[in-house]
């Protein structure tokens, strides 16, 4: 199967969908309080905190411990995928509970095998998550990802979600619909032109 590597590039301004927390958080008591390092447009703390958590979710800098470690108990995050082994490392010094949405390559990086070699289960999604960026949810990224957690105490090691994935909001889907396209193609007989498309 190809499994596309997200590139440093690209890959750490990118918005995780609601659903993706809810897969996380009904396996989270309430009664834990959660931090979420790593902010962006601080939309997940708020998400995570309209489901009845108290979420520490600041703008500050993960790796210089701007919070202490005794006010939270479990850290849940999407992070920056380019700072992954800086991240793990982090988290090992740290030695809390974690759930991380990560690319699924990472089970078989060296230093993830190295920092995490027990206590390590996996939630897998029904399907390629889709992530946002500038307000665009994309119907699937060209990487598998997979919610690696760490001392959650998970009902098994590996689970298989079966829960529906929601659409994009964005994207177009009319299964009746008829579109006019107009095409850019290099062919001659098509570059400029109207074409009609029935979706049914």
């Amino acid at each position: 199967m190809h499994n596309k590597k997200p590139t440093s590039n690209n890959s750490d301004n990118y918005e995780t969908p609601s659903y993706v927390w809810d897969l996380i958080l009904k396996y989270i008591p309430r009664t834990l309080v959660i931090y979420e390092p790593f902010f962006l447009n601080g939309n997940s703390g708020a998400y995570i905190t309209s489901k009845g958590y108290k979420c520490i979710h600041k703008n500050t800098d993960f790796f210089k411990n701007d919070v202490t470690l005794s006010s939270y108990d479990i850290i849940v995050s999407n992070p920056p995928f380019s700072k992954r082994k800086e991240i793990f490392e982090k988290l090992k010094e740290l030695n809390k509970p974690f759930a991380l949405i990560v690319p699924l390559q990472t089970l078989v990086n060296t230093y993830f095998k190295t920092l995490f070699n027990n206590n390590v289960q996996i939630i897998i999604p029904k399907t390629r998550i889709g992530f946002i960026q500038n307000d665009v949810w994309t119907n699937r990224s060209d990487f598998d990802s997979v919610i690696l957690t760490h001392n959650l105490n998970l009902p098994q090691d590996i689970i298989f979600e079966s829960e529906i994935v929601p659409r994009p909001p964005n994207i177009f889907y009319c299964p009746h619909c008829t579109v006019s396209i107009k095409m850019r193609g290099k062919a001659s007989h098509i570059k400029g032109k109207q074409h009609l498309i029935n979706a049914s």
